[in-house]
């Protein structure tokens, strides 16, 4: 009978839900039920672009606001990417291969530099202040203070690059040198900070743990793991 529990634990596990976030590295979830995985790729992607971003402004508020900038627009064009690593290559300027030295835009020398370093430098080479800001954001630690705000820019081009942005829309929040602004638009305005949130790669340990030998464990971790709070 002993040899049958890993059997019938998984028979069970099987019947069960499975868990809102299943991801080793957290979810977005909106509050239309859209549940997104973080991957490998896209914490390596959203730490390059916090770092190559605002780096100089993290910790602080700023760099919040940008993160949350960055994921409140992913979610806002999910159904025109599939991972939010994708949307960041696309969106940020330093990270988009076409500012690169090979890329088609036409920019200064620095700025394609810049942009080789950003996308090819490895992990490794980064300052400590972005892993360390990706990983507080995903254990859901980063306060949503600009709910709604899917847009940054630098301030200078807000009269060409965003011309359909009104007045009401937008915000520079915080001091301290930062070159930003931020906006939302008439369909996110009235998000708030719930709208989308982030759930964490909660791993507690199960009294199963001591029952189960580790191949049947691994296999039934996520059924029995942690549901959303």
């Amino acid at each position: 009978m002993i040899s049958l529990i890993p059997v019938l634990l998984l028979l069970v596990a099987s019947l069960l839900p499975p868990p809102v976030c299943p991801s080793d590295h957290g979810c977005l979830r909106g509050q239309d039920g859209w549940v997104y995985e973080f991957t490998r790729r896209d914490v390596e992607w959203f730490t390059r672009a916090m770092e190559c971003e605002t780096g100089t402004h993290i910790p602080g508020p700023e760099a919040d606001a940008t993160a949350w900038t960055l994921v409140q627009r992913f979610y806002q064009l999910r159904g025109s990417f599939s991972s939010l690593a994708g949307f960041l290559q696309a969106y940020c300027q330093p990270i988009n291969r076409s500012f690169g030295p090979f890329g088609h835009r036409e920019t200064k020398r620095g700025i394609k530099d810049r942009v080789y370093w950003c996308r090819n430098a490895s992990l490794s080479s980064f300052p400590e202040r972005g892993k360390w800001f990706v990983r507080r954001f995903l254990q859901g630690e980063v306060p949503n203070r600009v709910p709604g705000y899917v847009h940054f820019l630098t301030a200078s081009y807000r009269s060409w690059k965003c011309p359909q942005c009104r007045d009401e829309y937008q915000v520079h929040p915080y001091s301290g040198g930062s070159t930003n602004i931020y906006y939302r638009t008439r369909e996110t305005r009235d998000w708030t900070p719930d709208h989308i949130t982030v759930i964490p790669p909660v791993r507690r340990p199960s009294v199963l743990d001591s029952l189960l030998p580790d191949w049947t464990r691994t296999k039934i971790w996520h059924r029995f793991a942690i549901y959303a709070r």
